[in-house]
């Protein structure tokens, strides 16, 4: 099995569910969640006409390689009604592969380490949360240690559940 790193995020309808679906989801595809952060309330990034996100990140397993994962990952997003008519515009969920352990890839379908993921603070302080619980991956540890450059005027806020 292979530890891989992902980020989910939503700001459409019930955000909160559809995180909770994607990850019911990958499950049932044969995706192990082994960990998963808290959710925050996130500003967008890119294209900020639009509504916060939630945001979490899920440390998972997965046995076979990167490429099966985000078709996967293609398939629960699609099935949640993700709709790409906007270039990170709004959407149901979104699924991202930060990091895959001992992996590297530059691909035009697939980059790992995820090329923004430092940049960003949704991403960061959710791997940071896990990282710092007892009995945390050194895979996890060492993405927390990743040195972060962050975008503009990032707002995160961990949610209640």
């Amino acid at each position: 099995m292979k530890s891989y790193i992902l980020s989910l995020g939503s700001n459409i309808g019930n955000s909160i569910g559809y995180l909770r679906d994607a990850l019911l989801l990958l499950e049932e595809r044969g995706v192990t969640v082994v960990e998963r952060s808290s959710m925050y309330k996130t500003s967008p990034v890119d294209y900020h006409n639009q509504s916060d996100f939630v945001n979490m990140i899920a440390l998972v397993e997965f046995s076979s390689n990167p490429f099966d994962l985000l078709s996967i990952i293609s398939a629960v997003e699609d099935s949640l009604g993700r709709e790409r008519a906007i270039d990170r515009g709004p959407r149901t969920v979104d699924i991202d592969i930060v990091a895959a352990e001992g992996i590297q890839i530059e691909h035009p379908r697939l980059s790992l380490p995820h090329p923004r993921a430092k940049k960003r603070k949704f991403v960061m302080q959710p791997i940071q949360e896990i990282a710092e619980r007892d009995g945390s991956s050194s895979f996890i540890r060492k993405t927390a240690a990743w040195k972060c450059s962050f975008l503009g005027n990032q707002t995160i806020e961990k949610m209640e559940e």
